[in-house]
Formats: structure tokens, sequence, C-alpha cells
């Protein structure tokens, strides 16, 4: 589906909307409600349009069958998150009772930004820590109900817990972690559990949305988390970076029929 028919407009309007937590504008009459869910699993949005139908009226709303189906959707979501979340817990407790230090990918701490946090549910978590903690990383997860999924090493591990897998890879850095120079916080209340901070998930995002293709999930993604750091926190970027002003109705108009322009929303290298 070109990202300029009615259908991906509108799709996009509702992400808007949910993300800035107001009500979207009334669908366009005929809208193909089928074609917009098709569009919305693809892109992994299927959650935006459960929530964005929840500000718009009656009248305006797909029909039964289509409302059934959201529904379902919604509730299966919300349980895989719950499920997801006390995992976690019951992962990082037994991480923090073994005294193992851990850097968080950017999913979890970008997460906590959403309005809802299983708008973003991951189906994979990444771990970082160094190589010596990961065979008793491993055993961890095995005593939670793992089970491996991938040929293990002494810097890699890899378990799934139904619908999540979560991976324990080596940090990059041989040097001791975390380190005194190491830009990170603790996440949560844990002792020993770390995340990026929020200027530098940013600069992270920023560097990958410059790489991704319009219209693809690898896109839309790192632009909704760039525009949540951007609600959140007022972002700018360094003076070496072009300027990149997170803008969600540049993204998500639904008035004009042209594609996208990247170029005049994603930052550039100078």
């Amino acid at each position: 589906m070109k990202e300029n028919t009615v259908e991906m407009q509108y799709l996009y309007e509702l992400a808007a909307s949910v993300l800035e937590v107001r009500p979207p504008a009334r669908p366009p009459s005929k809208l193909n409600w089928e074609l917009v869910c098709r569009e919305a699993e693809r892109l992994s949005m299927l959650s935006f349009i459960c929530y964005g139908l929840e500000g718009l009226g009656e009248n305006d709303q797909p029909s039964n069958s289509v409302m059934s189906e959201l529904k379902k959707w919604k509730i299966k979501g919300i349980l895989k998150e719950a499920e997801q979340q006390r995992l976690l817990t019951n992962v990082f407790c037994g991480f923090d009772a073994q005294n193992l230090k851990c850097l968080l990918c950017s999913d979890l701490p970008l997460k906590r930004l959403y309005p809802y946090p299983d708008l973003r549910c991951r189906q994979e978590v990444e771990i970082f820590m160094p190589a010596e903690a990961i065979p008793c990383a491993r055993c961890i997860l095995r005593d939670l109900g793992g089970s491996p999924v991938a040929a293990e090493s002494t810097d890699f591990g890899c378990c799934r817990f139904g619908q999540t897998t979560l991976i324990v890879k080596k940090y990059a850095d041989e040097a001791s972690f975390p380190s005194s120079g190491e830009k990170i916080q603790k996440y949560k209340h844990y002792s020993n559990i770390y995340e990026p901070p929020p200027e530098a998930l940013y600069r992270q995002l920023a560097g990958s949305a410059a790489q991704a293709a319009r219209g693809q999930k690898e896109f839309i993604w790192p632009y909704f988390d760039l525009s949540m750091l951007q609600r959140f926190y007022h972002f700018s970027l360094p003076a070496r970076h072009s300027a990149f002003q997170v803008n969600l109705k540049s993204l998500f108009s639904h008035q004009g029929q042209r594609p996208l322009n990247i170029d005049k929303t994603i930052i550039h290298e100078r």
C-alpha cells in the first residue's frame, strides 16, 4: 500500500492521536478498515488502532466484526505485555541476587515513554553484560523455565519464555562494567541493571533512523521513539548534525497527497 493512500494516511492519524494523547480526526467516508488493519499489522501498529478508536464516536467506528477482532487483539496485547513484565521482574531480581551487572538495550527504557506500554511490545529483549557473567545469567534463565533456542557460547545466550525471547550478549568493552566514564543510569529500582540515558538513546535513534527506508517498520518505530523522547525531554542534536525536529504532523499528515519526504525528517551527518 502506498503511503499516500487514504487508509495509510488515516492509520498515521490514529497513531498520532495516541502518541499526542488527543482524539483522532474523523475518518474519511468509505474508509476501508480492513485495509487499515492489514497495513497496521504489517507495521506492528495494530495496538495504535485499538487505542485510537477509543476517541471516535460510535458512528465513526468500523463494523462490529472489525471492532470485535480489534478488541481481541487489544486484550491479547495487554496480557502479553503483563506476562513479559512479570518475566523481566523475575530475571532482573535473579541478576541482582547474583550481583550480575548488565546494560539493557533501548527497547525497555523507551517503552516507558509511551502512553500504553503494550504499544511497544517486543518479542525479543537484548541484555548486555561482561563475558564472565554470561554463564551465570544463562543458568538463571534456565532455572526460571527458559528454553535455549540457539547454540550457546561463552559470550552469548538465548532462551525463550512463551512469546518472549531473552538474549544475553557480551558487552563490547572488555574493561570493567560499568566503567566510571560510561554514560548510563540504573534501571528502575534495581541495583545492577543499567540503561542508556535519554540523550544517548536520542542520538542513537537519530542515527539509525537516517539509514531506514520509508514505509517500513524499521523507519516507523525509530520515528515514534524519537517523537516520544522529544515530547518528554525536548532534545536538540549536536552541531555536527543538521537539526532533527520531531514533528508528528509532518509524518502523519492526512491532508496532502505527496509521499513522505525522508530528507526533510531524518538527520544527516554533516
